[in-house]
């Protein structure tokens, strides 16, 4: 079970890192349009 959590964690952890990254980038360029 605590492998399980750890991986989990670290995917949760990349994935919110991803989704700052492209947010950023993102507003950078295209403004408010979505």
């Amino acid at each position: 079970m605590a492998p399980l959590l750890a991986i989990l964690g670290a995917i949760m952890a990349i994935l919110l890192a991803a989704l700052v990254l492209r947010r950023r980038t993102r507003r950078h360029k295209s403004g408010e349009r979505n």
